[in-house]
């Protein structure tokens, strides 16, 4: 009766650790897949960083774009106002002779 019962023992520890195997491995498993969907969040979360950065040197490139417009359009009325100058001058000159 006692080998009876030492075997019994042996079968049901044999399967307790079995399940403690196997509960182990479905633990490991978890935490592999939340280390990659960590990694996949933060694949996705540099794509939107870079995405914001291109959008931010964008617009940094239309500014400044826009400031050589500005200085252009100045220039372009400096040049203007020295024609108008000039050409009230020459009236001016003409206008004598």
């Amino acid at each position: 009766m006692v080998w009876w019962l030492q075997r019994e023992i042996y079968l049901r520890w044999g399967k307790l650790e079995k399940l403690r195997n196997v509960e182990k491995e479905s633990r490991d498993e978890e935490k592999l897949r939340n280390v990659e969907r960590s990694r996949d969040e933060e694949g996705e979360l540099r794509n939107v960083e870079e995405e914001l950065r291109d959008k931010e040197e964008l617009k940094d490139v239309e500014e400044l774009r826009d400031v050589e417009n500005l200085r252009k359009v100045k220039k372009l009325r400096d040049v203007e106002e020295e024609l108008r100058d000039e050409e009230e001058e020459l009236r001016d000159v003409r206008c004598l002779k």
